[in-house]
Order: structure tokens, then sequence, then C-alpha cells
């Protein structure tokens, strides 16, 4: 993508915006092409450890395996923004011009050659673009608190890694999940009139009919049924079986994605709990979905999300068994959310850069 730099911008080597894309599960948070647990420990950072480290506002966090609790509204609480500071972090270092220019003002300043600097001394200016379940997205009240909860809070001063960065979030971009989706795989629909979405997320269910490639205002609800909802059931289910720890998320996910070395050296009797309770809940899920006005049977049917990944064999299985739905397909790309949503704003900028084009060369032509 080309950004255009403004002027009034210091550095020439550091775009103006710079565009970031975050899709903020409870279970995991996605960008373009990464992926990292929402969960977070405060200030419990063992020197030497191997974890991203952001320091705002006095306080050290790392991103833990353990999630922080589900919010239907992630504005009630700071984990969101600091999640948030995590991936901003991320991607600035990601690119060279942009690390070697932060880093490079600690350089000759006072003779703190190579030393970085407590404080970074030019505002990176950051615009945002996330996402929002169907009926949250439909908001326009809840939409503009979400956007606020990033922008109002005007520049933040922070350390990633202890490199200090300063950045302003001064544009939130606000996107539909799991319609957002479909933007990448939107060849595979060209042909196709009524699709069903269906994204499994760590929270969530969100379902709605796309018709022409429009959302169907009467076809679209969030079941708050995610994978997540799952996870505490198996836990439960060891619980009850004597078992004095409960089991990570990631030994459940390594299960549920047959993975060969945890099969094979895992608990038996636990690795047959994960899969039967993984079973009930994909096939109670369909049922609900079934309930909820979609036609599986007419309608072409897109499963996206992380949770659809991982219960991708018991969904097929269900829908194959029982004849429920004629034409399922799997996105299997946990970050299909977050890379539409920058294909979603790639296309509105060309919208708009179009007409200006055409207007200046009128203009030019003229003269």
């Amino acid at each position: 993508m080309t950004f255009k730099p403004e002027t009034s911008f210091k550095s020439t080597h550091i775009p103006n915006p710079v565009v970031i894309s975050i899709d903020h599960g409870n279970s995991d948070i996605k960008t373009f092409n990464s992926a990292f647990p929402a969960g977070l420990v405060k200030d419990r950072v063992v020197p030497g450890m191997s974890s991203d480290v952001v320091l705002y506002d006095g306080h050290e966090y790392i991103i833990s395996e353990k999630r922080i609790t589900q919010e239907n509204d992630k504005t009630k609480t700071p984990e969101c923004l600091i999640l948030t500071l995590f991936v901003i972090g991320q991607e600035l270092l990601k690119n060279p011009q942009i690390r070697d220019t932060i880093k490079g003002e600690g350089r000759g300043r006072n003779g703190n050659e190579g030393r970085e600097p407590e404080q970074s001394t030019q505002i990176i200016r950051i615009e945002l673009l996330t996402g929002l379940p169907p009926e949250q997205f439909n908001n326009k009240e809840t939409r503009q608190s979400f956007i606020k909860y990033f922008t109002d809070k005007g520049v933040f001063d922070f350390k990633f890694n202890n490199i200090p960065l300063r950045i302003e979030i001064v544009k939130v971009r606000v996107y539909c999940q799991g319609y957002a989706a479909v933007f990448t795989i939107s060849e595979e629909l060209e042909d196709v009139d009524d699709v069903n979405i269906i994204d499994i997320g760590g929270h969530t269910v969100d379902i709605l009919l796309l018709v022409k490639g429009r959302i169907d205002a009467d076809n679209f609800t969030s079941l708050q049924r995610g994978i997540d909802f799952l996870y505490r059931k198996i836990n439960k289910r060891i619980r009850n079986m004597g078992g004095r720890h409960e089991m990570r998320s990631g030994t459940i996910e390594n299960i549920l994605k047959k993975d060969e070395n945890t099969l094979k050296n895992y608990d038996k009797e636990r690795v047959k709990a994960v899969d039967e309770e993984a079973r009930e809940f994909a096939t109670e899920l369909l049922k609900t979905i079934s309930g909820e006005g979609l036609d599986l049977i007419r309608d072409k049917t897109l499963f996206v999300g992380g949770g659809s990944i991982l219960l991708k064999d018991y969904l097929t299985d269900y829908l194959i068994e029982n004849d429920a739905a004629s034409y399922p397909f799997f996105a299997d790309n946990q970050f299909a959310n977050a890379q539409g949503y920058q294909l979603i704003y790639e296309m509105q900028t060309e919208m708009t850069k179009a007409p200006q084009e055409e207007t200046a060369g009128k203009a030019q032509a003229n003269s």
C-alpha cells in the first residue's frame, strides 16, 4: 500500500499516518499476519524473559496465555488498550525504516551514543482498522464509544521492549467482523447470491446472511457461545474426573488440531474428554444456528474465525452425517478479519482517490 505523507510531519521515513489492522478477539489478538493470546500479566516481569514487554503508565505488562475476563463492552476496562499497544509496538518495529528512525533518536544526544532515550521526541500518528461483532457494529452509539476509547486519550508515551514510543491514534475505522473476512476470498463468492457467514470466535459466534454482497438487516446476530465456552466445559469435565489441574488452552487446541505429539503423549482419558466435548459442542452449535433463520441447505455457508479452524472436523462430520448443509466451506485463515479490514480500507481509499485524481487532471488540462 502507498501512503501519502503530510508535509508537516518531521520524519521522511515514517508514513503518516501509519495504518495498522487489528482483530481484537477475545481469545487471540490478530493482525494482518500474526497473532498472540488476549491475556496480560501486570508487574510480574522477570529479567531475561523472551516475551515482549510494554511499559505504560508506570506498569509493566507481558502477554499471558491466560485470557483476560471477557467483556461484551471492551471500553469498560484498559486491557484492550494495553493489548493494542503491544500490536502497535510490534508493527512499528517490524518496519526497518521506522525502527531505525525511532532508535536513531538516542544516538549522539548529550553523549548518549547507542543508548535509548527515556522518551521519544516525535509523535507517530496511527490510523487503526478494527472491527465489532454484527450486533455491536449495527449500533451507532457502540461504534462511536469504541472509536473514542482509542482516540480520546491523546498522545500515548510508552516503551515497547525498552524502546520509547510516542503515538497518537488519530483515526479509527470500525468494520463488521465476519463480513470483513469475506473480502479475503471474494473471488470464490462472485457468482453466489446468498451466503451464510458463521464466524466462531473466542467469546461469540457471529452469524449473518449476505444477499448479493450486502448484509441482510433481518439476519444477523451474535451468540454468546464461542470457543472459550467449550474450553470451560472441557475443564469442568476434567474437574469432575478428579483432575487437580485444568488443561491449558494451548493443550486443548493441540488436541483439536490432531497434533500427533500431543495425541501420542498426553493422558488418553483427557484426549477422549476433549474429543467428546468438542463433538457435542459442534453439534449443539449447528442446531442453534439452524434455528436462527439461515437456510444452510439452499445457500452457501462460509465458516470463518479461529474457532471454525479448530472445530472444522467436528463441524464437517455433523454436516455430512445429517445432510445439514449443501455448500459448506471453510476459510482456513485465522487472520481473515484483520486482512479483510485492510482490504476494505484499501478499496475505500482508492475510491476516494479516484475522483480527486480526475478533478486534478481536469484542472491541469485547463491550465
